[in-house]
């Protein structure tokens, strides 16, 4: 509970006006150098390939003991979400969400927890503020922070940089967020040393994780406890 009240609080997005498309430039150049990098199929870019589906994830500096913060690329094609997520050595799993609203066909950001006994999605959040994103033709991209991440569940006088990260989509059928589908996987890994994951790339058999949760619009307001000002995303 600790684990996951901290990722909830702590998770911060961008704001932009309403229906506006961030444009973005994501690379693989980076990959393992300064930046941990899942994709589905293995080692593709998403520099000129629609159907990759690619997520990023750079520290970008460290808060001892509290933590890390963490700097998110996450593209690929979707008629309703994709999703990346973070597992700890024990816990469950936090799904960070990009996705077209198909009732409105407004783009949403939304954080849920992936739970490992019975695979179901529950909402961390009851809404999501407006986040750099961008939707063509069935392609969905997004940027997003997460600030004082840390694996360790037990206590905070320590600080965790290690997790399996997963990717994946989903459904969205009449505002609900459907089943998660794992794509692919990596772990565990460091994400303070990107430099040495590249041995660690898995593409996982197709499986699905259960929700029945209703998305929030594009222009809802995100609360955050403890939040009082907005975090500028640098490019990665």
């Amino acid at each position: 509970m600790e684990r996951t009240i901290s990722l909830l609080i702590s998770t911060l997005v961008l704001l932009v006006a309403p229906h506006v498309n961030a444009q973005f430039n994501f690379t693989r150049t980076t990959c393992e150098m300064s930046k941990v990098c899942v994709t589905d199929p293995n080692n593709c870019d998403p520099a000129g390939n629609s159907t990759c589906l690619f997520g990023s994830l750079k520290v970008t500096s460290q808060n001892p003991p509290n933590g890390f913060n963490l700097y998110n690329e996450l593209s690929g094609m979707s008629s309703g979400y994709i999703a990346l997520g973070l597992k700890p050595g024990q816990g469950n799993t936090t799904l960070y969400i990009c996705g077209r609203n198909d009732t409105n066909n407004e783009t949403f950001f939304s954080t849920m927890l992936l739970s490992g006994e019975n695979n179901t999605l529950t909402k961390l959040s009851t809404s999501m503020a407006m986040f750099p994103g961008n939707m063509t033709a069935g392609k969905i991209q997004c940027v997003f922070n997460v600030t004082n991440l840390n694996a360790t569940t037990s206590t905070r006088s320590s600080q965790d940089s290690t997790f399996t990260v997963v990717i994946g989509n989903g459904s969205v059928t009449d505002g609900v967020i459907g089943n998660f589908m794992k794509l692919s996987s990596r772990g565990p890994l460091d994400l303070n040393n990107p430099a040495n994951t590249t041995a660690n790339t898995t593409t996982v058999p197709t499986t699905t994780m259960s929700a029945a949760t209703s998305v929030m619009p594009y222009h809802a307001v995100l609360v955050l406890l403890g939040i009082l000002g907005m975090t500028v995303l640098g490019t990665a």
